[in-house]
């Protein structure tokens, strides 16, 4: 009797784990796009994180983005603070030194001011992770950079995949459910692109979805193999 209860009970716990075998597949597409300048187009910096149906925040799966900001070490002695800052990518953009990306705030042709020194909290190229704004606003603006096994550096163009096992807690502590892989990329010089697919948890049997950006982003896959 006591072997057979045994045996009951390890099979619950197989059953509370359905997933727990399945391999969770993200493959991101950063588009090839042309330098309009000068300079060749900057890297995008990319969030990629997980939502509940009704859009609240669960969690984080990888960041990339520009770890330190070198733009500095380009500068000639005595421009530090003039001119062009550093926005997302590490290139220099000519509207973001004095102040937040995209301020907007004038440019005068008196002495350069002086550089603010860095945020502890969101050190070199971090500084600029709140252009990518919707993630931003669910859990960005609460984390200090760089932040061990989620941050890394920025992506060039290309397919990247990212993998996880389903016994991962990001996705084993998943209550069942409805949720949407949340995909957002931001460019200096560029524009802003979000891309959300659906997906039921656990997942039972192999499901996949897709979805492509038309700017920022190409296509994005998700992918659960049993």
């Amino acid at each position: 009797m006591k072997s057979r209860q045994t045996l009951l009970l390890a099979a619950a716990g197989v059953a509370a784990w359905p997933a727990a075998a399945a391999e969770v597949s993200i493959k991101v597409t950063i588009p090839e796009i042309a330098a309009t300048g000068p300079r060749p187009p900057t890297r995008p910096y990319v969030a990629i994180w997980l939502r509940k149906d009704d859009n609240s925040f669960v969690s984080n799966l990888a960041v990339w983005y520009q770890i330190e900001n070198k733009q500095r070490e380009r500068r000639p002695p005595g421009q530090e603070g003039a001119g062009n800052g550093a926005g997302a990518g590490g290139q220099p953009g000519a509207q973001r030194a004095d102040g937040p990306p995209g301020d907007g705030a004038p440019r005068g042709d008196g002495p350069p001011k002086e550089r603010k020194p860095d945020n502890p909290r969101t050190p070199g190229g971090a500084r600029w992770l709140n252009e990518v704004r919707q993630w931003w606003a669910d859990s960005g603006n609460e984390l200090q950079f760089p932040v061990d096994g989620l941050t890394s550096a920025s992506r060039a163009a290309g397919t990247h995949e990212l993998t996880f096992s389903s016994a991962d807690p990001k996705f084993a502590r998943l209550p069942p459910g409805k949720y949407k892989l949340m995909v957002e990329a931001s460019r200096e010089h560029g524009g802003e692109e979000t891309i959300a697919i659906p997906f039921t948890w656990p997942a039972k049997s192999a499901q996949s979805g897709q979805a492509s950006g038309k700017t920022e982003l190409g296509a994005v896959e998700l992918t659960f193999k049993p």
